[in-house]
């Protein structure tokens, strides 16, 4: 009798859940869960749709022609239906804009065109049509159809990342914070290089641009010269990228070509026999890469110990290998700052006679005086 109850009260839980679900659905409850396609439920990123949109009308507007433009006195009206279609973007007029000149979505528009991207295809037609008042523009989602004057009354700000411009904005020549002034070389190029006449700085427009840290612009402007601000910006990172390859290739050249070096020893080691001066040789040949390789030979490269000082010639990663190994065995003397009035260097020094031995290195009496044995000559 238990089993059975329990059995019942399953089955009922189970029928009032289901058919609360549905009832839900068909409520219209806005937390119910659907399968319909491209629906946006609660909490959607709503704000990101325009954006969204303008970035794939951009792309669109980027590429190149599908086919070839051949329209003879053809409506512009038709033409922007046949646009829409084959590029899948909606294009609309600004009735009123073009009202204000005199123009028509009907007017006439001849045009053969291909082997460019739809952005200069749009661009040839309108003047084609002999409307030179006539342009386009991004807005709610659309590709426009409206008037220059309209644009230019249109203002859209927009932020631009431009750390990644080094020489273009430099460095704060005492450290800390990037500020204003920093951006003044950018600021003024593209003032001076995008419609001069456009910007509030040059006393003709209502351009601005303004800079935050770290590394950002702020620019109101039309979407026309928004546009042209992205391809100077392009154009300069596409600049630097070569200059900076430029520079790696001659840090390679000189990477390749022998350079001399003199390394002072510390008076503790002694190197005034031949024995001597062949035992440092001998160590520090076999402790860096001596070989030469590539196109070095054995006559562009040398290695000489005299009482005091080493000479070598070699290629610079091999001659800072040199330098790193005689500062390992302490054959040159570290030099040590003391407090005032003080100074000098000690510690010990290897026995070059007995190699793997040390033994003490006592500071002459005028070591405080001047600064002896260390450094490179």
């Amino acid at each position: 009798m238990g089993q059975s109850i329990w059995a019942w009260g399953c089955a009922l839980f189970l029928a009032l859940t289901i058919g609360g679900h549905a009832v839900a659905q068909k409520a219209g409850d806005p937390f119910a869960a659907t399968s319909e396609p491209g629906r946006l439920g609660p909490g959607a990123p709503t704000a990101n749709i325009t954006e969204d949109a303008r970035q794939r009308i951009e792309r669109v507007l980027n590429q190149p022609l599908k086919e070839t433009l051949d329209f003879t006195e053809q409506p512009l009206r038709d033409v922007a239906t046949i646009l829409s279609q084959t590029y899948d973007i909606p294009i609309l007029f600004d009735t009123n804009a073009l009202d204000a000149v005199a123009a028509s979505p009907d007017v006439e528009v001849s045009v053969q065109i291909a082997n460019v991207t739809l952005r200069s295809a749009l661009d040839l037609m309108l003047k084609n049509a002999g409307a030179e008042e006539l342009t386009y523009m991004i807005d709610d989602e659309v590709l426009l159809i409206t008037t220059q004057e309209e644009t230019a009354s249109r203002l859209e700000t927009r932020v631009y990342r431009v750390d990644d411009l080094p020489g273009v904005i430099p460095p704060p020549p005492t450290g800390g914070r990037v500020s204003w002034a920093d951006f003044h070389i950018l600021i003024d190029a593209i003032q001076r290089g995008v419609e001069p006449r456009s910007w509030r700085e040059n006393g003709t427009g209502n351009g601005d641009i303004s800079s935050m840290e770290p590394g950002i612009l702020i620019i109101r402007q039309t979407a026309r010269i928004h546009e042209q601000v992205e391809q100077i910006l392009a154009e300069l990172r596409r600049v630097r990228v070569a200059i900076d390859a430029d520079a790696a290739k001659r840090r390679s050249a000189l990477a390749d070509r022998p350079v001399t070096k003199g390394i002072h020893i510390t008076d503790a080691v002694a190197t005034n026999t031949e024995e001597d001066r062949e035992l440092i040789r001998d160590l520090i040949k076999k402790s860096v890469d001596w070989e030469p390789t590539g196109d070095l030979s054995e006559e562009d490269i040398f290695f000489e110990v005299v009482p005091n000082r080493i000479f070598v010639r070699h290629l610079p990663r091999v001659v800072q290998q040199v330098e790193g190994v005689t500062a390992a065995m302490q054959l040159v003397s570290p030099f040590i700052c003391g407090g005032v009035g003080g100074g000098g260097y000690g510690g010990v020094a290897p026995s070059v006679n007995k190699p793997g031995l040390a033994e003490p290195v006592k500071p002459s009496e005028d070591s405080g005086k001047r600064n002896r044995g260390g450094g490179m000559f």
